[in-house]
């Protein structure tokens, strides 16, 4: 979900590789709207980036849209790696059959599936959506994050991910911060990914989306008071 580090990954990883690679990054956000392209920019250059708004990518309802954005971004670009941050309430069961039974799959290799966990917050999100589940059960690595405002049972957590997913490497970091290498050097068939095969992805989660827009600066202490009163 929100605030896990997959930015915060993303842009260590554009800091390592983009200058000596072609890369393309594709943001995925429910809302409308993101911002987290324009702290890539702020950070990087030389990159490629495409925004996917309203719907998560591994939804029917975007498929349309994922595959012609693939499909033009593959022979515009022509990138060497494509770097996929899908939305944090995104449903990726089904991305073994995005890729590889959508007319992509003589264009495309799946590298690694990484899965970001917040630490402090693991638990809370497991009991809420089952998607938060399946970003797990899907996963090739999870990085268990944020370890450096975490004091609670680590092995606890090991172990859940071991339930949901035995096939998984799982690496601890705090900040996003783990070696590149880490994640690329080993290569993967993604059994946890396969194995569930030809599972359908959950639609728009029962979430509501508000995106409030203005040209006068926002009040920080306002700001404050008006989230605390949506938080419950």
């Amino acid at each position: 979900f929100r605030g896990r580090g997959k930015t915060t990954q993303l842009d260590r990883r554009l800091r390592e590789l983009t200058a000596n690679r072609n890369i393309a990054v594709i943001q995925n956000e429910f809302a409308p709207t993101g911002g987290d392209g324009t702290e890539l920019n702020r950070n990087n250059d030389g990159f490629h980036l495409v925004e996917i708004n309203n719907g998560s990518v591994f939804c029917v309802c975007q498929l349309g849209t994922f595959h012609k954005t693939m499909e033009k971004l593959l022979d515009e670009v022509q990138p060497e790696m494509i770097f996929l941050e899908a939305s944090g309430l995104a449903d990726p069961i089904s991305i073994i059959d995005l890729l590889f039974e959508a007319g992509l799959d003589d264009r495309l290799a799946l590298g690694r599936v990484i899965s970001l966990v917040d630490a402090p917050n693991f638990f809370r999100g497991l009991s809420g959506l089952q998607r938060f589940r399946h970003q797990l059960m899907v996963a090739d690595t999870v990085l268990i994050n944020k370890l450096d405002i975490f004091d609670g049972d680590l092995e606890a957590i090991h172990a859940e991910i071991r339930r949901l997913n035995p096939y998984a490497d799982i690496l601890t970091t705090s900040y996003a911060d783990v070696d590149w290498n880490a994640l690329a050097s080993s290569p993967t068939d993604h059994p946890a990914a396969r194995a569930h095969q030809g599972a359908e992805s959950g639609g728009r989660p029962g979430l509501p989306v508000c995106v409030l827009r203005t040209h006068d600066p926002a009040d920080p202490a306002g700001l404050e008071r008006f989230l605390r009163d949506l938080q419950p």
